[in-house]
């Protein structure tokens, strides 16, 4: 008898899969799944998917109505920010911030998995680690904590030097935007019809202060060219600089700092200051070498240039910036993960409920009618409220991490003072 072959190790997991499922089977006293549903008792039995097992079985793929579908809860920035005000709101309260918890307090504005809380919780920069006491507790790391602070001592200078503050942003509203909740006749008679799926999708992108609420002339509305995915993908730097230069910038009228976030075409380097990577060819360094004077040998290999390239790395210097600067003014970046910063993310929910208070055709045309709508109930007076809401977030934050050094008194120490007593005695 010749020698039995050894089983791979996927093979071996599925002879294990199996073994504990029969085992648990007999210690249930009864199967899991029906004997007739061969195809769902496999799948279990050998810990694979419902998938993989059909195409095996059929060779081909099960149809889609037979595959187990997941529905994932994707959450705009407007509910990230819910849930880090929640958090930092049971930091105040002296309430330690588990899952169970925040899940508990944001359930009447959310409706979230405890999975995709805790992703999304990772996603906002926190950790779940043990507190003093022992307990397993959320806190912000301190590189964000950092950046955090950097970001509400530079704000507060500009404020303190007389700039105007200037917050942008974009966001996106959905062809068959409408409330969730209405009240509705039990029979389903005479209900309104709303179109299935969300249609196409308008990306918005606007600026406001304080002394203006928006400001004019500074709307862009434009049609997406995909119904779903990340709306920071149909925004692209020809477009968001274009925007910057030519309907920002003359709008401005007083000295401004303008307070963006860290999305990709806000951060568009300038020519000068882009650095070239390890996997572009060897000329294309040297190239870059030779115009920065930095001295090296024709006969280096790539790795050798490249560490010069790092080590003579240039400031990075963004187009955003240098238009800003050269109009007079300056730009500050949010923290990563900060949108409760930017009060004109407060505006997008106005703008977004009067649109789906209102759209009653669903038609795109109306749509953006809509939109310029809510732009227009957005007074002077709702902006301020919604940059004091922003005013009290950073004086939370200031206090819980920052240090403000103004309201700690100088220690003064008089040295005359001391020659003389020593001089006495």
């Amino acid at each position: 008898m010749g020698k039995t072959k050894d089983l791979s190790k996927d093979c071996k997991n599925i002879v294990l899969n199996l073994f504990k499922f029969f085992q648990l089977e007999k210690a249930r006293g009864r199967p899991f799944y029906s004997p007739d549903n061969l195809i769902k008792r496999t799948c279990k039995a050998a810990g694979i998917s419902y998938s993989s097992v059909y195409r095996v079985v059929n060779g081909k793929s099960p149809p889609e109505s037979n595959r187990p579908k997941e529905r994932k809860k994707t959450l705009d920035d407007f509910d990230r920010c819910v849930i880090k005000r929640t958090v930092h709101s049971m930091y105040n309260r002296k309430i330690a911030p588990t899952v169970s918890k925040i899940k508990k307090e944001i359930e009447d504005t959310i409706k979230i998995s405890k999975s995709t809380l805790t992703l999304t919780l990772l996603d906002l920069g926190y950790k779940y680690k043990k507190s003093g006491d022992n307990r397993r507790l959320l806190y912000d790391q301190r590189s964000v904590i950092n950046d955090r602070c950097n970001y509400l001592r530079k704000i507060r200078k500009f404020r303190e030097d007389g700039y105007e503050i200037v917050y942008l942003d974009e966001t996106w509203v959905n062809q068959n935007h409408a409330t969730d909740y209405m009240w509705l006749p039990v029979d389903g008679s005479d209900a309104p019809k709303i179109p299935s799926g969300k249609g196409k999708r308008l990306i918005v992108l606007h600026a406001g202060n304080r002394e203006e609420g928006l400001i004019d002339r500074c709307d862009l509305v434009f049609l997406a060219k995909a119904k779903d995915g990340d709306y920071h993908q149909e925004m692209n730097g020809p477009i968001f600089l274009n925007w910057f230069e030519n309907q920002l910038m003359p709008a401005l009228k007083s000295p401004s700092v303008i307070v963006l976030d860290n999305a990709s075409y806000h951060n568009i380097k300038t020519e000068e200051t882009v650095v070239p990577n390890f996997n572009q060819r060897k000329a294309v360094l040297q190239d870059y070498l030779s115009k920065h004077n930095i001295p090296f040998q024709p006969l280096e290999t790539k790795k050798q240039l490249y560490e010069k390239i790092k080590f003579k790395k240039l400031l990075s210097v963004f187009k955003t910036d240098k238009i800003a600067n050269l109009h007079g003014h300056e730009v500050l970046r949010t923290p990563v993960r900060h949108c409760e910063l930017n009060p004109i993310e407060l505006i997008w929910a106005q703008v977004k409920g009067f649109v789906a208070e209102n759209n009653t055709t669903f038609r795109l045309k109306d749509v953006k009618e809509l939109v310029y709508g809510g732009f227009g109930r957005i007074t002077k007076e709702v902006w301020a409220k919604a940059e004091d809401h922003v005013l009290k977030i950073e004086k939370e934050y200031g206090k819980e991490n920052c240090i403000d050094r103004s309201e700690i008194p100088p220690i003064i120490i008089d040295f005359d003072d001391d020659e003389s007593s020593d001089e006495e005695s």
